[in-house]
């Protein structure tokens, strides 16, 4: 596929809340039909910018549609997977795109600063920490102990910090392993 886009982004298809501890999955979702244009109402945008991306199909036979983090509405009738929140799981086209098919989406992409970010505090929904903020069962300790050394090391107070410090040390020290 080809984007055209006003800023440049991370492409997202799923959206995982589970790690099965073999895979990542979306869990509790309802489908619903969503007409043409119509926007995805969220409680949350605050912060936020509204950007529109065109997507230019090259591969066919995909009923899949990319976009930018937090999209609100898709130029074609399609089937939304949501979470309870009203997030987005997953959106999907009623028929599998053809090569040359083309489609827009609106995204509300976040304009929040850093600064906002390390002082948004910790007080989230119950929603938002039973669904993100859990840690699963069978998550080796050792996992849990490298994080907790790589928030030390960087000396990570704030959650933005925190996280931050996870992401880097993930784009270090992670190798991705490619077929032969």
């Amino acid at each position: 596929m080809e984007v055209r886009s006003p800023e440049g982004r991370y492409w997202q298809a799923m959206v995982y809340d589970q790690y099965t501890g073999t895979a990542f999955q979306s869990s509790d979702t309802q489908r619903v039909s969503v007409n043409a244009r119509e926007p995805v109402v969220r409680d949350s945008l605050m912060a936020r910018a509204f950007i529109t991306q065109t997507f230019y199909i090259y591969f066919p036979n995909s009923t899949q549609i990319f976009a930018a983090p937090q999209p609100v509405s898709i130029d074609e009738p399609s089937y939304a997977e949501s979470f309870s929140s009203g997030e987005i799981a997953q959106w999907t086209m009623l028929a599998p795109l053809t090569k040359g098919e083309s489609y827009q989406v609106v995204s509300a992409i976040s304009q929040a600063t850093i600064e906002q970010l390390r002082n948004a505090g910790t007080q989230y929904s119950p929603e938002i920490r039973t669904r993100y903020l859990q840690l699963p069962a069978s998550l080796p300790d050792r996992v849990r102990e490298l994080a907790r050394r790589i928030v030390a090391t960087a000396q990570a107070a704030t959650p933005y910090d925190q996280v931050s410090a996870l992401e880097l040390w993930l784009r270090i020290n992670i190798k991705i392993q490619r077929p032969d």
